[in-house]
This record gives structure tokens, sequence and C-alpha cells, in this order.
């Protein structure tokens, strides 16, 4: 979808995974001037904001990062209706993620370490006998 949208090959690297390249300074290389350059075609990481995921024993383990990572968390904290609004879009993401991500480089996303997140939620990955 991001190739579709005119990223620039060079703007995806392949880590494990495919992602978006990273800046010397940690930021996407596709923010600029306090914002993203691709906002309407996010990948799912993106738009899953603060919340990020793991998958033990076929649960979906929601996190929500540390202040000291995304700036964005005591604002959604203190607005519950916001707050329920971006973690329904998250798991929605994650989900889709999930499920389309090859397994090989699935197996590398959950690799990651992110220490500074707490778990705010457990999700069964099977519905009706699906993923």
């Amino acid at each position: 979808m991001l190739r579709e949208a005119g990223v620039p090959d060079d703007a995806i690297e392949m880590a494990g995974y495919h992602r978006l390249a990273v800046k010397d300074d940690g930021f996407c290389i596709l923010f600029r001037e306090g914002g993203c350059t691709v906002h309407p075609v996010k990948p799912e990481t993106c738009v899953a904001g603060p919340f990020t995921f793991d998958i033990h024993d076929d649960l979906l383990e929601i996190y929500l990062k540390k202040e000291s990572i995304c700036p964005m968390v005591p604002h959604l904290v203190k607005d519950a209706p916001a707050y329920k609004e971006q973690f329904d879009r998250a798991v929605e993401m994650i989900m889709a993620l999930v499920r389309e991500l090859p397994a090989e480089e699935l197996a590398v996303v959950l690799q990651v370490e992110e220490p500074d997140t707490i778990k705010v939620a457990e999700i069964s990955l099977f519905k009706d006998g699906e993923v």
C-alpha cells in the first residue's frame, strides 16, 4: 500500500520484516516538520499509535506505551472516549497486521522488545475457528 501511494523503495527497509526506515534521530523517515508525510496511508503500526502488541498462547496481548515513549498517552488516559476510540482502532489494525503479515516476518516482529509498556488487554486470536 505504501509503494502504491508513492513511497519510494529506499524509504522501506527489511529488518527481518518490512518497515519504514528510521532516521538517526529515531523518527520515521516520512516524519517531517512535525507530521507524517503519508498520513492518509499510514502503516498499521503508526495507526495503532501508542498501542503495541505481543502474542502468547493464542492471545493477542495489547500494551500501552508509557509516556516516555509516546507523548499522546497522558491525554488519552484522561479522555476515556478518545482512549476507547484509539484502542478500538489499534486493535483492528493490529489484528489486520497479524492476519496479513507473513509468518516469518511476524515472528521477527514478536521478538522486538518493548519494555516501556503496560499490558492493557488480552484478546483471543481465534473467533469461530479463524484468526
